[in-house]
């Protein structure tokens, strides 16, 4: 997109489960963001990747301490079957 002048239209591409095509109608220069605008878009981002971390870290800690097992052939059977029970008509 970055290389398409004003006024083009760029050829079909996909993004996710879509398919777009643009037509750049004009273009400005980027204007970099005061740390006034941005720092409380900066703190709630830091925050969601800490309580991520540690929401796994809590995960893992209580996984071990309950001696859990998970036997990966047992769940993919059963997902195999799920799927199979859902195609039939």
């Amino acid at each position: 997109m970055l290389s398409l002048p004003v006024g083009s239209v760029s050829p079909p591409f996909a993004f996710g489960d879509s398919i777009y095509i643009v037509k750049i109608l004009e273009r400005i220069e980027p204007v970099p963001l005061d740390f006034e605008q941005v720092k409380n878009l900066v703190r709630a981002e830091l925050e969601t990747q800490r309580h991520e971390q540690l929401d796994a870290e809590l995960a893992t800690r209580l996984m071990r301490e309950a001696n859990v097992a998970i036997y990966e052939q047992v769940i993919l059977k059963m997902l195999e079957t799920d799927q199979a029970a859902r195609a039939a008509p």
